[in-house]
């Protein structure tokens, strides 16, 4: 479903809620309903949405639904107009519903329509006739409704298309209570900062592999570091939608980056970074005595090494900007940009590297 930008969208909503001439029904009116069916085991929820228009039969509508504090769609389907009425099925869904205050929109838009309809529309009210190019019909509407009048010349003018052109009702459903809504988005952010704490202490933990010769049981590492993904992904998955989304993806890209870091600085001690190591002291310790192949030998196994480096300072970037965001980035958890960058920094004093963030 798409929607006006900025200052016009909230204009045009505006416009549309504003009361009807006298004796005129909404153009759309909506009503919804949330249910849950248990009768085949596997528990699933259902979003029955109904209601009322004055477009006519075979009108095409959208029908979008909107988490609680969200503007994206969480999800959108199709109905169509019959004598007046019109049903549609958001579902099923097997995840959970988390407590909140869900949006449900329908939305006429006239070039959604197929030809035939378009054709059947041009009688309709305002498809036709519009208040900015017809003197009679103008004059009749500023009579009847002087104030909705003005708001259509306002709303043309800056749209540069009539109101009639795109209509929509919208309503509101309420799954739990208020307190059950904050309890939930509460519990959500307390797992998402641990999560990334826990991805810091393990970052710290395998910093020292291929600089100082600490050791790092890596097989448990790398169990508790699955079991961090793991436990991440089935919380995302077990909710059809997030309070903190763009969080809980940042934190998907630092686990991945946390791994391939693990894999560098392992190379780096002990795999073929550290073999790159052993062979350039080897080669430089020839000295003036180096032919041409150890040269260039040297020059390829440092090149190799350098490239090496700097996957790890690369990864170790990007799982120290990551974490910072989805820690106190705009889109993260708490929006402080001075902390997420003292954050980083500190992050990858470890590494021995400086932070890239803005």
């Amino acid at each position: 479903m798409r929607r006006l930008p900025g200052v016009l969208a909230a204009a045009s909503m505006f416009l549309l809620s504003v009361p009807a001439l006298a004796g005129e029904p909404p153009v759309i009116t909506v009503r919804a309903q949330f249910k849950v069916d248990r009768s085949r085991g596997a528990e699933k929820s259902f979003l029955y949405v109904t209601g009322d228009t004055l477009y006519p039969d075979a009108t095409r509508l959208a029908v979008g639904l909107q988490a609680p504090g969200r503007r994206d769609w969480l999800k959108t389907t199709w109905c169509t107009v019959e004598k007046g009425h019109f049903l549609a099925e958001i579902g099923p869904w097997e995840q959970r519903f988390p407590p909140g205050r869900y949006h449900v929109v329908v939305e006429f838009r006239y070039e959604d329509q197929s030809p035939a309809q378009q054709q059947a529309l041009g009688n309709f009210r305002d498809l036709e006739r519009c208040i900015a190019t017809d003197d009679k019909f103008a004059a009749d509407y500023e009579a009847e409704n002087p104030a909705r009048a003005k708001m259509f010349r306002d709303y043309i003018a800056a749209t540069k298309r009539c109101p009639g052109k795109t209509g929509t009702g919208d309503t509101w459903v309420q799954i739990g209570t208020e307190t059950d809504a904050e309890r939930a988005v509460a519990t959500e952010i307390e797992f998402l900062r641990g999560t990334a704490e826990n991805a810091a202490r393990l970052a710290r933990e395998v910093s020292s592999l291929g600089a100082d010769g600490s050791s790092v049981n890596l097989p448990a590492w790398r169990e508790e570091l699955a079991q961090l993904d793991t436990d991440l992904h089935r919380t995302r998955s077990a909710n059809v939608c997030s309070a903190r989304p763009e969080a809980g993806q940042l934190l998907d890209a630092a686990l991945m980056n946390l791994e391939w870091l693990a894999a560098d600085c392992e190379s780096l001690a002990t795999g073929e970074g550290a073999s790159l190591k052993r062979e350039i002291a080897r080669l430089e310790a020839k000295g003036e005595a180096a032919d041409r192949d150890d040269r260039r030998m040297l020059a390829r196994s440092r090149a190799a090494l350098a490239a090496l480096q700097d996957a790890r300072a690369q990864h170790a970037r990007s799982c120290a900007e990551a974490l910072a965001s989805a820690l106190y980035g705009p889109a993260g958890l708490e929006s402080a940009p001075a902390r997420a960058k003292a954050w980083a920094r500190e992050f990858l004093e470890a590494f021995g590297l400086e932070p890239t963030m803005e």
